[in-house]
């Protein structure tokens, strides 16, 4: 008896699937800008509340809050370039990044620019305006060069991302963790004490080491075979980091 053989579903139908697939705009978003990593940034940066604040009436007043809205708008608007550049790389996982490439799609990468202008447009005016208050240069420069770290971490012509690992834990450490905790200190204090060095090198240092541990969840999904699951990743950056040893990742059974 012969066996009726399936055929492939038509094209209009494959382009409906693809279309349900696809989130919508306002489940995008979030994942293009990477807004689960609010959670653990702006507490980072509400350190220097502790370390520079007088009292708690402090947290209230407008430069720290506007300092606070410039990390974050530049810090996410980082996250969004990094997405739309990294989009086609993204799209070949087989793991949750895949995600992130269809959350571009679904927004378009025109639109996303669009909504990272604004938020430097605005991050800037904030910057402006802290520079006025202040009658110094400071908050600008510090705005200026975090721009600097932050941007040319993914765009041409520096992509400090791919110049090798010294040279992206230098622009890292600085675009999300120096400059950021220099700006806000700044904002409460009228200045940087040199005191703060070593607590901001260390804060650096810490948070870099996070984003060291999940580059190299990056590079093993990277080297993964087609089909390799999530969690089948995270089994082996655990068995790599208890046992040091290699382990092949293969096709599942």
């Amino acid at each position: 008896m012969r066996r009726k053989m399936s055929s492939p579903p038509p094209p209009h139908r494959l382009a409906l699937q693809q279309v349900a697939a696809r989130p919508s705009t306002l489940e995008a978003l979030p994942r293009i800008f990477r807004l689960e990593y609010l959670s653990a940034s702006l507490p980072g940066l509400s350190i220097t509340f502790f370390l520079c604040a007088m009292s708690r009436a402090e947290l209230l007043r407008r430069p720290p809050i506007e300092g606070l809205a410039i990390a974050a708008l530049m810090i996410f608007a980082c996250l969004g370039i990094n997405a739309i550049v990294d989009r086609d790389i993204d799209a070949q996982y087989t793991t949750d990044k895949k995600s992130i490439s269809s959350a571009v799609d679904a927004v378009g990468p025109g639109r996303i620019w669009v909504i990272i202008a604004f938020m430097n447009v605005v991050a800037f005016g904030l910057a402006v305006d802290l520079s006025i208050q202040f009658q110094s240069w400071i908050p600008l420069a510090l705005v200026l060069a975090e721009a600097f770290f932050a941007y040319g971490y993914s765009l041409p012509p520096l992509q400090v991302k791919i110049r090798g690992v010294l040279p992206h834990a230098i622009s890292l450490a600085l675009a999300v963790c120096v400059i950021p905790f220099c700006l806000s200190a700044y904002t409460y204090l009228g200045h940087v004490p040199a005191a703060l060095g070593v607590f901001i090198v260390g804060f650096a240092c810490v948070q870099y080491g996070f984003e060291f541990a999940n580059q190299a969840l990056d590079y093993l999904e990277d080297k993964a075979a087609p089909g390799t699951k999530n969690q089948e990743i995270l089994d082996l950056a655990g068995a790599l980091l208890f046992r040091g040893e290699q382990v092949k990742i293969t096709h599942p059974p």
